[in-house]
C-alpha cells in the first residue's frame, strides 16, 4: 500500500503538488508523525534546485502538504525521448544535483 497520495492542484492561479497520507494511513501515528516531520523540514528549505514549500494544512482529518510544482521531464522522460546526455550535459546535471546535495548536507541536522 501507498502511504501517501500525490496530485497536481491549482490554487490562486498557481499550480501546486499537493501530497497528503493514504486514508489508511490516517490514524497510523507514525506515519502522521513523519508526515508532519516531512512538512516541518520542506519548510525550512530555500533552495532554487528544490521546489518551494508553499503550506501544511488539515482538512477533513486529513493533513496536506502543498509544495511548487515543477512541470516537466525527469530525466528517465528525457533520456528516452531525446537519447542519452552528452558527456557535457551529464557534467552540468551532475552538478546541479551536487549543489542540492550540498546544501541539504550544510543543514542542521544534515538531510
Amino acid at each position: 500500500d501507498q502511504v501517501s497520495l500525490t496530485q497536481v492542484a491549482w490554487r490562486n492561479g498557481q499550480s501546486l503538488l499537493l501530497k497528503t497520507l493514504n486514508p489508511e494511513w490516517v490514524n497510523h501515528s507514525q506515519s502522521l508523525e513523519l508526515f508532519e516531520q516531512e512538512a516541518k523540514t520542506l519548510q525550512q528549505l530555500s533552495h532554487p534546485g528544490i521546489p518551494r514549500f508553499v503550506d501544511y494544512f488539515q482538512a477533513e482529518g486529513r493533513p496536506y502538504l502543498a509544495m511548487e510544482w515543477v512541470h516537466g521531464q525527469n530525466l528517465q522522460q528525457w533520456v528516452a525521448e531525446k537519447g542519452p546526455l552528452s558527456l557535457e550535459e551529464a557534467i552540468a546535471t551532475i552538478l546541479q544535483i551536487c549543489d542540492v546535495l550540498d546544501y541539504l548536507h550544510q543543514q542542521v541536522p544534515p538531510y
